[in-house]
């Protein structure tokens, strides 16, 4: 069956008088598939991906989208992509659609599908996990105009409540935002042989190995464990892995950094399992801050503790919540880290109990909940 063919069975389903809708975003990665495939199967929603052509912080082979597209994606560099645009805004512009909803990502795709919905009527829907706007000269100079989308949309679709309180102090209405939240699907059962025989109490970091993710600050806070007897984990790649090489070549010999490449499904929940905690030590860069940390649901599904940052979204959203569900601590501050990493080697029960509330706390965040204020927020613009 062809894409259009499918788009349209897909159409059929959608319930009696609701909005037509189209979803348009970057990427389909596999947290996202879930609910992509329920808005399109469920609603009817057409799903449009922009991101193909230029990956960052992906591997091509975790981004094969089997839901069918109503545009092919773009592949190759900037050429395909304003080709793409074009096409893109034409289809938005003339399309059968009620309501349009696009990410923050992409600035000339937010700007085009933004104009594009305004000048056919059509309702629009921003989904946003931003809560610190990114402070390069050309992130400010566009930051009027975001703003401006910001106030404009009918809706907003939000990562967490942080989000909500950064919009509300830039002008949007409370009732017009919509918390989303952020689901990630299940490892799978943790396998076994992850890490060699006797390695001392670890604790793990997974993400990309990049300046961002403050990893210098944790390796310092290792340092001064000493004498303690503690591993520090290291799943990723990135540009920051040769610096982050010489400073873990500075340790005393009771601390050592293990780097394991990437790792994903059970091998990296046998990970998770043996840690006593993750640690997300994010910091705020010029030109991010961290949007929530998908890896802080990963460890809390299977019931271990997190330690995160202020700069972690999932921290300022209330999912790590600090002596209840994790531990929360200053960021680029060694020492706090330091505390943290000390009181979960001293005090084994305290993990275990962080590890049960957060587990718990983690799995009221689901993708049933997210369809359902997908929902909400699609009706409530085609209401506006």
């Amino acid at each position: 069956m062809s894409a259009t063919a499918t788009q349209r069975v897909y159409a059929e389903r959608r319930p009696a008088g609701f909005p037509r809708c189209a979803l348009v975003t970057n990427l389909c990665p596999p947290y996202r598939e879930p609910i992509f495939r329920r808005l399109t199967k469920d609603l009817g929603v057409d799903l449009f991906l922009f991101g193909r052509g230029a990956l960052r912080f992906w591997d091509p082979g975790a981004l094969e989208c089997e839901i069918p597209l109503s545009l092919p994606q773009p592949s190759g560099g900037q050429i395909a992509r304003w080709r793409y645009l074009r096409k893109l805004t034409r289809t938005i512009d003339e399309g059968p659609y009620d309501v349009v909803i696009k990410c923050i990502n992409g600035k000339p795709e937010l700007a085009s599908v933004w104009w594009a919905t305004r000048r056919s009527k059509k309702r629009f829907v921003l989904w946003t996990g931003l809560w610190h706007h990114p402070r390069g000269p050309v992130h400010m100079a566009g930051y009027p105009f975001l703003r401006h989308i910001y106030r404009d949309a009918d809706a907003v679709c939000v990562y967490g409540n942080h989000v909500r309180d950064y919009l509300i102090t830039k002008g949007v209405r409370n009732e017009d935002i919509f918390v989303v939240g952020q689901p990630t699907p299940a490892l799978g059962e943790p396998v076994s042989g992850s890490l060699p025989p006797g390695t001392s109490p670890y604790f793990i970091f997974v993400g990309r190995l990049a300046p961002e993710k403050g990893l210098g600050y944790l390796i310092r806070a290792l340092e001064s464990l000493q004498p303690e007897p503690v591993t520090l984990v290291l799943v990723g790649s990135g540009p920051e892995e040769a610096r982050l090489r010489s400073l873990a070549a500075r340790l005393g010999p009771s601390q050592k950094v293990i780097f394991m490449g990437t790792s994903s499904g059970p091998s990296l929940a046998r990970l998770y399992h043996d840690a006593r905690a993750l640690v997300l030590p994010s910091i705020t860069t010029a030109s991010m801050r961290e949007q929530w940390g998908l890896v802080v649901n990963e460890a809390m599904a299977l019931g271990v503790p997190v330690v995160a940052t202020t700069a972690v979204g999932a921290a300022a959203g209330g999912l790590v919540e600090d002596g209840v569900t994790g531990m929360v601590v200053p960021e680029r501050s060694p020492e706090g880290l330091a505390r943290s990493l000390r009181a979960l080697l001293k005090e084994p029960e305290l993990g275990k109990r962080l590890g049960e509330t957060g587990r718990r706390r983690v799995a009221e965040i689901s993708y049933e909940k997210m369809f359902q204020r997908f929902k909400d927020a699609i009706l409530h613009a085609a209401s506006r």
